[in-house]
């Protein structure tokens, strides 16, 4: 959806794949290149945009040069790092969570997505394959004013001030929280 907006108000985008890093497991994705990411050229640089990495979603277009950009949720900054999984790597700090930079994806700034059916197939992975994270269970993920809340049918977490927060639920809780915390 962003990026045909970005497309109907003239930013021209790209869509380009790229592979999540897991922190818990220290690997990249077993799902390969499912995120899905525009990059944008304005006044002559090109910037990442992104809506669809969750609580660790930079709120403000990053520029593929390495500066470091600030938004409410934390620090962001893509640079150049020729690998198997692409040509570059955004790095995330998010505030209230992490002291360090740390990995959040890598992607092929060159490669774009030509037709719909490269995206169905990030669509069949997603939703087949094994190892996504997002075939399990409901997954639902909110920034606040002092950092996430996520939850799932059986947890709900929370990041505050640096300070995780992790509450085993149940069906009841689950839906007394989708309510109060997300208005679903």
């Amino acid at each position: 959806m962003l990026y045909l907006f970005l497309s109907e108000n003239g930013f021209n985008p790209s869509l380009v794949r790229g592979v999540t890093y897991n922190h818990m497991s220290q690997l990249w994705s077993g799902t390969g290149n499912t995120h899905v990411l525009n990059l944008i050229t304005h006044n002559g640089q090109i910037y990442l945009v992104d809506t669809g990495f969750g609580g660790n979603l930079p709120l403000k277009p990053i520029p593929l040069s390495g500066e470091t950009v600030a938004s409410s949720n934390g620090e962001f900054r893509v640079e150049r790092a020729d690998s198997e999984h692409g040509d570059y790597i955004l790095y995330m700090k998010l505030n209230r969570q992490d002291e360090d930079w740390k990995i959040g994806y890598a992607f092929n700034s060159i490669k774009w997505i030509q037709n719909m059916s490269e995206l169905n197939e990030v669509q069949r992975i997603i939703v087949e394959h094994p190892e996504s994270a997002f075939n399990k269970k409901p997954l639902i993920t909110k920034i606040t004013d002092k950092g996430n809340i996520t939850l799932t049918d059986t947890s709900f977490t929370q990041w505050v001030d640096r300070t995780l927060n992790k509450e085993n639920i149940d069906e009841k809780r689950f839906n007394e929280i989708r309510k109060d915390y997300f208005k679903l």
